[in-house]
């Protein structure tokens, strides 16, 4: 006879796979995922869950406008930068080496010279006023004071005039007169987009 605690039960399905046991009896089977499982950090039902749901929505909500907000600053940061690269202006200031319209014309006739240069176009004087107007007021007479006149330099579309080169034959060939090409509002455009 054989001593009934020296034997083995034999092993059963149910002790070989303890994974399939817990299957069966409805439990998660141990070392895999369970996506169904009952506990949830937030429960769905009450109060807590449905608020979860509410701020997500929310902050969802707030993620796309954001989104929005940026691309409409980027578009509008790209035009600005495209409109402003596309003008350059002129400044002539008042100088006793010669009278005020005569320096405006020869600056225009040179920069007209220049490579990929569109037009150019001097503000009047009535255009000057307005520009001052916010500083100095309104019914100003601008033969009163030393005030410098501006050119606008418009530039060819896709074309890129030497700024530098410009820049030299104003210096040398017109007294008063300076070339801003507006670089470093375009670089802080740049920069801030």
């Amino acid at each position: 006879m054989t001593d009934p605690r020296s034997t083995t039960a034999p092993a059963t399905k149910a002790t070989a796979n303890p994974g399939a046991a817990n299957a069966a009896a409805g439990r998660p089977q141990p070392g895999k995922y369970n996506l169904r499982s009952g506990n949830h950090i937030v429960p769905r039902e009450g109060i807590a869950g449905q608020a979860l749901a509410v701020v997500i929505g929310i902050m969802a909500f707030l993620a796309c406008l954001a989104a929005g907000a940026l691309a409409i600053v980027n578009d509008t940061s790209s035009r600005w930068q495209s409109d402003i690269s596309r003008e350059v202006t002129i400044q002539i200031r008042p100088s006793d080496e010669a009278g005020m319209e005569d320096a405006i014309r020869e600056a225009g006739r040179l920069v007209l010279k220049f490579d990929g240069i569109a037009r150019v176009t001097a503000l009047d004087d009535a255009a000057t006023a307005r520009l001052l107007e916010p500083w100095l007021g309104s019914g100003l007479d601008l033969s009163e004071l030393p005030v410098p006149r501006l050119l606008t330099v418009t530039v060819k579309d896709g074309a890129n005039p030497d700024f530098a080169e410009i820049r030299r034959a104003l210096v040398d060939k017109v007294p008063g007169a300076s070339l801003d090409d507006h670089r470093a509002w375009v670089d802080r455009l740049t920069r801030m987009a």
